[in-house]
């Protein structure tokens, strides 16, 4: 994963990579409570967050990271996709985002966005 053109973030603050894997079309029985006896369908669960990296932060800068993530016999590969964002430390702010599937080959790239928010 690579990320460029950082956005100005606090002095002194600290970017994280955070990745999760998604999986997408899944379904489960339920068989107490309430929702007994109906299948609940999901469109989209986080089956994996984890920290990556962190980086000082500094305006413009770039950094790139790589991870392995094992994944769990149950999961379909097919069904799966890695999200990754960056953020500031302190304050949680979001400033880029990039998402693909999986099985993908291509690196994934960031989008940042400028300004507060």
């Amino acid at each position: 994963m690579r990320a460029n053109n950082l956005p100005a973030v606090a002095a002194g603050d600290t970017v994280d990579l955070l990745l999760t894997v998604t999986e997408s079309d899944l379904s489960s029985n339920v068989t107490r409570g309430e929702n007994t006896g109906r299948r609940l369908n999901h469109r989209t669960v986080v089956r994996y967050l984890g920290l990556i990296s962190s980086a000082e932060a500094k305006q413009d800068a770039s950094f790139s990271s790589e991870t392995n993530v094992t994944l769990a016999k149950g999961w379909k590969p097919e069904n799966l996709r890695a999200v990754a964002f960056l953020q500031e430390r302190k304050s949680r702010r979001v400033i880029g985002a990039g998402a693909m599937k999986l099985k993908d080959d291509r690196q994934p790239h960031f989008q940042t966005r400028q300004g507060k928010g």
